[in-house]
């Protein structure tokens, strides 16, 4: 294999698989249909349906290069890692589906990042006088941005949300670590609304 080809090749498994909340929403509401193939030992029927629909909706060649155009003529080399990379992401399919399945059926997206307890509140609300006098200055914004980030998810990491009883000295497969990238990535987001809201709610 070329060095190009093991490049673009190490780029397919980067990117393929870091699944976005819409694409585990997808997966999610064809878990009924898996567990019952899984139960009735027919998933081999199961996989080909759900493969196809995945990767029409999401091909492997957008996924590795967005801005290639529809009309670029392929080079072989390309097309053996878009195979690669349609086979890997076959793969991180059926891990969703087992991870899922070894959870009890409970959903990996985290559906409670962002629903507040009381003492979360209080903890982000001592901080909101920071933000009022950081929101003008860019450079002291992106600090405290920064800052509050790594405290809140210090103080209430994404993996005990994802999985509270989970023993914290076990280690996570690589599958559920992207899980825990996403979930992270959108309590940043839940974090910066909170305090986005609370400017408009000042303001109105």
């Amino acid at each position: 294999m070329s060095a190009i080809s093991l490049l673009l090749t190490d780029l397919s498994r980067t990117s393929i698989g870091s699944w976005t909340i819409e694409q585990i929403q997808h997966l999610d509401i064809r878990y009924s249909a898996y567990h019952h193939a899984y139960k009735q030992g027919t998933l081999s029927t199961f996989w080909p349906a759900v493969f196809a629909n995945f990767l029409n909706r999401w091909p492997v060649q957008k996924t590795l290069w967005p801005t290639m155009r529809d009309s670029h003529n392929l080079t072989a080399a390309e097309l053996r890692v878009i195979l690669d990379g349609e086979k890997y992401c076959k793969f991180c399919i059926q891990m969703f589906f087992n991870n899922r399945r070894t959870l009890g059926g409970r959903s990996l997206l985290p559906r409670h990042v962002g629903d507040w307890t009381l003492e979360q509140i209080d903890w982000l609300e001592d901080r909101r006088a920071w933000h009022t006098a950081a929101r003008h200055d860019e450079e002291v914004l992106t600090t405290f941005w920064i800052s509050l980030f790594d405290d809140f998810l210090s103080l209430w990491p994404v993996r005990q949300i994802l999985w509270p009883t989970m023993d914290d000295n076990k280690r996570i497969t690589i599958s559920q670590q992207r899980f825990v990238f996403e979930a992270e990535g959108q309590c940043k987001l839940c974090l910066k609304s909170y305090f986005e809201q609370g400017d408009a709610d000042e303001h109105s």
